[in-house]
């Protein structure tokens, strides 16, 4: 059910999108959006919010290239995270949402920072991932690792091989 929510909303955003064939797309089939927004609602209510200044939509594919992707997870009109990229992808077919570039998360529910050079994100098991080296910042406590799996509004982290740096006290 959720897939078919979200192929329609892509098909949503290709029509309500400022449509235009951008010089560079020497490809057929490449269609450009700009400005797009999707998201995943249920009960009227939108759980996470894909918004990107620019999606590339190939033909006879789920896929999309984003540019300036911000994905954000809410509960109900609450915005409880804020994660954006320089890049990124989105495949309806997998279910992934994937951030690259300078990666960059804001919990305002969990006051926590999180900085990577790749993160994903699980549609189907709501979870945020990624293998890359990996900065979590909360209340004044900084931790690294390689790999984190966790919840999208950060509440719950799992890093693995980490380091936890405390705050010098004067």
């Amino acid at each position: 059910m959720k897939k078919l929510i979200l192929s329609v909303l892509l098909c949503f955003a290709l029509g309500c999108g400022n449509n235009s064939q951008s010089e560079t797309d020497d490809e057929l089939g490449v269609q450009t959006v700009e400005n797009a927004v999707i998201y995943e609602s249920q009960q009227a209510k939108q759980n996470w919010i894909l918004s990107t200044t620019q999606a590339k939509f190939h033909e006879n594919s789920e896929n999309a290239v984003l540019i300036n992707p911000q994905l954000s997870f809410k509960e109900g009109d609450d915005t409880l995270s804020i994660i954006k990229g320089d890049e990124g992808t989105i495949s309806m077919e997998q279910g992934l949402i994937v951030l690259k570039g300078n990666v960059f998360g804001k919990s305002i529910s969990q006051n926590a920072e999180l900085r990577t050079t790749l993160l994903n994100y699980d549609i189907n098991e709501r979870k945020i991932w990624t293998e890359r080296k990996v900065e979590i910042k909360r209340n004044g406590v900084t931790v690294t690792g390689q790999g984190l799996r966790a919840n999208g509004d950060f509440s719950e982290i799992e890093i693995k091989n980490q380091t936890t740096t405390l705050p010098e006290h004067e």
